[in-house]
């Protein structure tokens, strides 16, 4: 749909700019043109990431689609760039431009098509979780907008403003680059590792909790390759389980994350004791010790591993990234020596720090 579309109007609006020596309507067709060189890219990537597994890509070929968005972006980018280059001379030497019933019904039908086609594209992205279906919806929109703008500039023009058409091509090239520098830094973040969305992750932690015996969950690792999603955590089971109990639990989990999410599950059992003897006081220990570190967010997933008599006790303290490794290690030997002294049961402390928000 976007490749044939976007053929058609890109021709027509170069043509139409030619006759009626519009430069915003020039770039503009540039623009819809561009918009299939993208849908071509889109096309390519999903093609190769089809590419089974094989020995140097054991989760498969699925990131050359974060790639394709990065080099999406480029493109983007350096079009805008043109686009500028030739407006600002426009700006420098207005052209006058003539009026088109032609070049306005061409245009009102782009915004209307591209903004079908952004739609199509971000609820097919949304769907597979596709960043270059997610782009490339976003590339749909600009051009929708640079259409506006133009119709804008035409009817300026038209009104003795023939400067409008040069101002508004610099304002869709510097659209353009705006949408291109976002693409870029959001399919960085993609190939450098993002955290788990909190959407996901409290979808995959009601999942497993639905399972007898399931505790908690923590330490959630996601890993994205295209459309393919790799997570791995860490489940809380009842210590006095057997290790086969236990087992099975986490292969129903995997089995229910697989089924119905669609992502490839690992988990990694922790037992626990179900009850916390002592927790008040452990507690007050806790946040009596924490309360004065203004770097200090919170703690989580408290518990205990071992014997009722004879356990680890371990914790997550949530820290702005602000808080040093000096000062970290301040804490954590402080907090262990007053647990150990005060909890007769508890044999050693084990302290996580993970850097959080507020």
């Amino acid at each position: 749909m976007s490749v044939i579309i976007n053929l058609i109007l890109g021709i027509i609006k170069i043509i139409i700019a030619t006759l009626i020596g519009s430069i915003s309507l020039l770039a503009d067709g540039i623009h819809s043109l561009s918009d299939m060189v993208t849908s071509f890219i889109v096309i390519f990537s999903f093609y190769l990431g089809r590419k089974p597994s094989d020995e140097e890509h054991p989760f498969g070929h699925g990131r050359i689609e974060q790639i394709a968005a990065l080099i999406m972006a480029v493109l983007i980018g350096v079009g805008g760039i043109e686009l500028i280059k030739s407006s600002f001379n426009r700006v420098l030497d207005p052209q006058p431009v003539q009026m088109s019933i032609a070049a306005i019904i061409i245009l009102v039908l782009t915004v209307v098509l591209k903004e079908i086609l952004g739609r199509v594209s971000q609820y097919y992205g949304y769907k597979i979780h596709s960043l270059a279906l997610e782009a490339d919806s976003w590339h749909h929109r600009t051009d929708a907008i640079s259409s506006i703008l133009v119709i804008i500039a035409i009817f300026s023009a038209r009104a003795g403003l023939p400067i409008a058409d040069g101002i508004v091509g610099i304002l869709i090239g510097l659209f353009i680059i705006y949408t291109g520098i976002d693409i870029a830094r959001r399919t960085s973040m993609k190939l450098l590792g993002t955290r788990p969305s909190e959407e996901l992750m409290k979808e995959v932690e009601t999942l497993a909790l639905k399972t007898e015996n399931a505790l908690a969950i923590h330490d959630m690792i996601c890993h994205e390759y295209g459309t393919q999603m790799v997570i791995s955590f860490h489940l809380e089971v009842p210590s006095q389980l057997k290790l086969s109990e236990a087992h099975t639990i986490a292969d129903k989990i995997e089995n229910k994350i697989l089924n119905e999410l669609k992502i490839q599950a690992t988990v990694h059992l922790d037992p626990v004791l179900p009850e916390i003897n002592n927790r008040d006081q452990i507690e007050q220990i806790i946040s009596s010790h924490l309360s004065a570190e203004e770097n200090i967010i919170d703690y989580r997933d408290l518990r205990l591993i071992g014997e009722e008599s004879y356990a680890t006790l371990v914790l997550d303290i949530i820290s702005k990234s602000t808080l040093t490794e000096g000062k970290i290690e301040t804490i954590s030997l402080g907090l262990k020596k007053e647990l150990s002294r005060s909890i007769p049961n508890i044999f050693n402390v084990r302290i996580n720090f993970v850097t959080g928000s507020v």
